[in-house]
């Protein structure tokens, strides 16, 4: 699966603690092999590794996804896109439960 990044994913990454960003990074490779199998076999059976909560915010086409629980608790956001054929993630924002709200 290919990443894109947001510019404010970018800049929000950049601000997270060191631990976070190493703890979001750890996460990464069962998010990747979730994203394989739902684009193989579609939405359903869910795919996504139970720790991490993923789940499509209501009346939109963006996900969010926990990385991370204790306080500060750890989400981020994104959404499927398709170039030249291939589906990618786009990475919108990531951060504590905040980020939400701005989508």
């Amino acid at each position: 699966m290919q990443f894109v990044l947001s510019a404010r994913f970018e800049s929000d990454f950049a601000a997270l603690p060191a631990a976070h960003r190493r703890m979001f990074r750890e996460c990464m490779r069962a998010f990747s092999a979730g994203c394989d199998e739902w684009v193989a076999n579609g939405p359903s059976p869910h795919p996504w590794p139970a720790n991490q909560r993923i789940h499509r915010l209501t009346n939109s086409a963006i996900w969010s996804m926990t990385w991370h629980y204790r306080r500060p608790g750890g989400r981020a956001t994104f959404e499927f896109a398709t170039v030249d054929d291939e589906v990618l993630v786009r990475w919108r924002r990531i951060g504590g439960h905040e980020i939400s709200d701005d989508e």
